[in-house]
């Protein structure tokens, strides 16, 4: 008679627990079996003292009368020390992708993406083409002029790779869009093709742009400027003009200190002399935030 070291299930449905017993490996994974020498809970975390529960002696007793574990129950018993840990198979990924697929992907040459192009100084940037509208080729883009609707009016916008567009408003933030290359143009008549078109930077010449009257600037003029502080000290320099929509921040950059952004407020940034290079800069107050649940000083929960 073959005895076989096996797990048998009991418990209740959706919780399982399993007996470790003694049994002909002619009977039923759950039928009758000579003695039990165990248990394992796999309700019960991990690192559990009652987890997985092995009656020693017996175990002992029975390995030396030729019983053999199933690959479950002798990975338990490797790990007590009872008999040699088995080699244990991996457990394969259901969504990883299969063998043939693992070897196309490996022999397909790997295609990097291309840096994009870099903006020279004399162009800004005026909006960003968003995701598609419709089905019939319009676009939702977001205008960086102060009335959104003038982005039209400039003329032909370019992106980063030199294509020049053609927008018309069709409704608020909808646009249809006309796409200039190499001196051919095409209308955008499609969802596929606007979708092509999702996050393109439109741009416009720097001279293109009205004269700005006095005391105004554009906020592109801010980038390069000296940061002061209200003493005169310098902090550093305008290095980018964020604007998410918002409102606009100054990213400041200190040299080898990290960039810091402050709002461009007049409270935060009360005079700008774009004629002198230079602008004030009030740094607004830092507060360190103490870990959730730590107390300060006096006692107060952060």
């Amino acid at each position: 008679m073959g005895l076989k070291i096996r797990l048998a299930r009991a418990g209740a449905k959706k919780r399982p627990y399993y007996h470790i017993v003694i049994a002909d490996s002619r009977s039923p994974r759950d039928g009758r079996f000579i003695e039990r020498v165990g248990s394992y809970n796999p309700m019960l975390p991990a690192d559990h003292d009652d987890r997985i529960r092995l009656r020693t002696e017996r175990l002992e007793h029975w390995l030396d009368h030729g019983a053999v574990a199933t690959e479950r129950v002798a990975k338990f018993l490797g790990k007590a020390g009872l008999a040699p840990m088995p080699e244990w198979n991996e457990q394969p990924v259901q969504s990883a992708p299969k063998k043939k697929a693992q070897e196309r992907a490996k022999a397909a040459p790997r295609r990097l993406r291309q840096p994009e192009p870099s903006v020279p100084d004399s162009r800004i940037q005026l909006g960003v083409i968003g995701r598609p509208h419709g089905v019939r080729g319009l676009v939702r883009v977001t205008s960086h002029t102060a009335d959104p609707a003038d982005l039209t009016s400039y003329g032909r916008l370019s992106d980063t790779q030199g294509r020049q567009f053609v927008l018309r408003w069709k409704a608020d933030c909808i646009a249809e869009v006309e796409v200039v290359a190499n001196g051919v143009t095409t209308k955008v008549a499609d969802r596929t093709a606007a979708e092509r078109l999702t996050n393109t930077r439109l741009f416009i010449d720097r001279s293109a742009l009205p004269p700005h009257d006095e005391g105004e600037f554009y906020l592109a003029d801010l980038i390069g400027l000296s940061a002061m502080d209200p003493d005169g000290a310098l902090i550093g320099t305008v290095t980018i003009v964020h604007d998410y929509g918002a409102g606009t921040s100054l990213e400041i950059g200190r040299g080898e200190a990290s960039s810091v952004i402050v709002p461009f407020t007049r409270v935060c940034v009360p005079d700008v002399d774009v004629a002198a290079g230079r602008l004030v800069v009030v740094l607004p107050a830092e507060v360190v935030a103490s870990p959730a649940g730590t107390r300060d000083a006096e006692g107060v929960a952060a």
